[in-house]
């Protein structure tokens, strides 16, 4: 973010307590919740810490992208057996989070390709679990869809792996560059389907507050 005297940056992992006590601090008018659409447990965190504070919550949501030709499974665990029953390199695109899980991929050493965020606690967490040369990729996006497509061919990619991110997290580009190569793009669904507001309507919302 840029720096700004009317912009303060707190760039910490806080639970359910500790976001009170920030709330508490700093006597926050209204809360915008623009956390990622996989990240259940913090919104719930954000939600609770809201209610218990009596603050008023906003939640800003992603738009769900239009898709076809696609597979789709319900969690990764899923996606692992999908893969299981499959050949060819595998392209996956959802960080280093739940990595070790796909470690029970049959071959994960020869048939998987990582592409996580270029930082050494990332890197070196990869190697542990066996990611390492070519198949770890580890690069900053979202990327277009040349440069996905670019990848897919060099790395002669099968199954490209994904979540539903949305427009900004670069999701249009990786299943566009999956659909122009023959790919097949699995995609891993939202966890919850929850409702929320766009950027210009909670724009709006805190326009008309002030």
């Amino acid at each position: 973010l840029p720096h700004s005297k009317q912009i303060t940056i707190h760039a910490q992992r806080m639970d359910s307590a500790q976001m009170e006590d920030f709330l508490s601090a700093h006597a926050f008018d209204c809360v915008v919740d623009a956390t990622h659409p996989y990240a259940v447990e913090v919104t719930q965190n954000i939600q609770s810490a809201c209610t218990n504070k009596s603050v008023p919550y906003l939640r800003l949501l992603r738009e769900n992208s239009e898709y076809e030709n696609c597979v789709f499974v319900s969690n990764t665990q899923e996606c692992i057996s999908y893969l299981n029953q499959t050949s060819g390199a595998v392209l996956l695109t959802t960080g280093s989070k739940e990595l070790v899980a796909y470690t029970n991929v049959e071959h994960f050493k020869e048939r998987l390709y990582a592409r996580v965020l270029p930082m050494t606690s990332v890197v070196e967490q990869c190697i542990a679990l066996g990611f390492q040369g070519k198949h770890l990729i580890c690069m900053q996006g979202p990327f277009s869809k040349a440069f996905n497509s670019a990848l897919i061919r060099e790395l002669d990619i099968k199954y490209l792996v994904t979540k539903c991110t949305g427009k900004n997290g670069g999701f249009m580009e990786k299943t566009e560059a999956a659909k122009e190569n023959g790919v097949e793009c699995i995609i891993i669904k939202r966890p919850t389907d929850e409702s929320g507001m766009t950027v210009s309507e909670v724009e709006k919302m805190i326009l008309e507050w002030l």
